[in-house]
């Protein structure tokens, strides 16, 4: 379809796809589209779809505005998505519901209909662990290992601290058949260790 200005004119679905995958961008929010070609964010107790882009709007609920539905078929969620503001009933059965609301309510409803989101991270958490590592000495699971530094009154009565990463264990002995450079063998006694490494 042409219009008078020589441009094309976006289909409506299109225009849906974009708006929706525009305002689901900041929240990594996951939109796919269905069968008929509409928007919509899946989530495990229902789905966001696109409502009314605001300039075509018949008996809409927010007129003038962009909106967004939220359908769910588990009745323990609609007092949850009521109770978020700027939500409004557009249809209520036994089972199911559907209700309308602005793009400003989009994270709070998200988070009831546990909507999916993109997998990966943000660009800011991604910022913060690199500004974390950047400069480190040692790793963070070395920095686990190394455990509490023992008190002043169990270093006196051990003598000495274990080194970081080390246990103390009693000392004992062990036997074991030393062979030597001319071929005969004996017996040797040996102590072990006094600190041995975690493992």
């Amino acid at each position: 379809m042409i219009a008078k200005s020589g441009r094309r004119q976006v289909p409506e679905r299109q225009r849906a796809v974009e708006q929706l995958r525009r305002v689901a961008k900041p929240y990594r929010l996951r939109v796919q589209v269905d069968a008929e070609g509409f928007p919509f964010i899946p989530g495990r107790h229902g789905q966001i779809e696109w409502h009314c882009d605001g300039v075509n709007c018949s008996s809409c609920l927010l007129p003038g505005q962009f909106a967004l539905a939220v359908y769910s078929d588990r009745p323990r969620m609609f007092a949850k998505l009521w109770a978020i503001p700027g939500v409004k009933r557009d249809q209520t059965g036994d089972t199911e519901m559907r209700a309308v609301f602005p793009p400003e309510a989009l994270e709070q409803v998200a988070a009831v209909v546990r909507a999916h989101r993109k997998p990966g991270i943000t660009s800011e958490v991604a910022k913060k662990i690199g500004a974390s590592t950047a400069f480190g000495g040692t790793s963070r699971a070395e920095k686990a290992r190394s455990g509490p530094t023992p008190s002043p009154e169990a270093v006196a009565l051990v003598g000495r601290a274990p080194k970081p990463g080390r246990e103390r264990v009693p000392v004992t002995t062990s036997r074991r058949l030393r062979r030597h450079a001319d071929g005969s063998s004996s017996l040797a006694t040996e102590r072990l260790p006094e600190f041995r490494r975690h493992k």
